[in-house]
């Protein structure tokens, strides 16, 4: 493969990358080209692309994403000879698996594979069943209106705690929400009001949107450091 070639693979696996929902990273090192062959073919039929690439290249184009998508997390699972699967639907590559056997995993198309380890990353849903008001339903969407991802503009005095999907580590945000609830709580600090919170949530739904394309997977989602710095403009109010 010529430095151009690799070039125009990066490219096309960066914007991959960017656009794609869902992505897993296989190690396809003990398939037959037979198997991977029929691997294709068996997720083009469930909507899944393949593909088999060289893992510096991989590495090099996650590496090269804008900030807002920070894969570093996962660059020790490029190992052997890796297989990417891109899908738009985060249940689709688990589609191709007809059952397990032990250690044995049978595809739909009838073939075999034995695997070291299996994780079952099923997700989640955001379900409040103890609170009763239909503002709290939001299982179907995950679109859960919170003032700065803690407040409800018509529950005032109930904070959710937590309740975000950080670029970065989840605990000290959660410190950082503790404080300014223990300030609310305090009467050390305001809360603008419900118009104001109306439309900074509003703007912060439509930044998503614009970023990641409208979907439940991003409604939690908020970045590392202006996160914890909104929060902390807040205790200064």
């Amino acid at each position: 493969m010529t430095r151009t070639d690799k070039g125009l693979l990066i490219e096309e696996l960066k914007e991959k990358f960017e656009n794609s929902s869902y992505f897993y990273v296989t190690d396809a090192s003990t398939l037959t080209v037979a198997k991977i062959n029929q691997l294709r073919r068996t997720c083009f039929e469930k909507g899944v692309e393949v593909k088999t690439v060289k893992n510096a290249l991989a590495v090099k184009a996650m590496s090269e994403q804008a900030d807002s998508k920070n894969f570093k997390a996962i660059f020790e699972a490029f190992k052997g000879q890796s297989t990417i699967l891109f899908s738009e639907d985060g249940k689709l590559p688990a589609a191709i698996i007809k059952e397990f056997r032990g250690k044995t995993v049978v595809f739909e198309d009838g073939t075999e594979q034995d695997f070291e380890l299996i994780v079952y990353a099923t997700g989640y849903k955001v379900t409040f069943p103890f609170l009763k008001d239909q503002s709290f339903n939001v299982s179907e969407t995950n679109d859960f209106r919170l003032y700065k991802k803690v407040i409800h503009p018509d529950f005032r005095g109930l904070f959710f705690l937590a309740l975000i999907q950080p670029l970065g580590a989840i605990m000290p945000l959660a410190e950082v929400q503790s404080k300014w609830i223990a300030k609310i709580l305090k009467g050390e600090t305001k809360l603008p009001s419900k118009d104001e919170m109306l439309k900074s949530i509003q703007e912060d739904k439509q930044a998503m949107a614009k970023r990641y394309k409208e979907s439940p997977r991003h409604t939690l989602q908020v970045d590392f450091h202006p996160y914890k710095e909104s929060i902390e403009r807040e205790m200064r109010r």
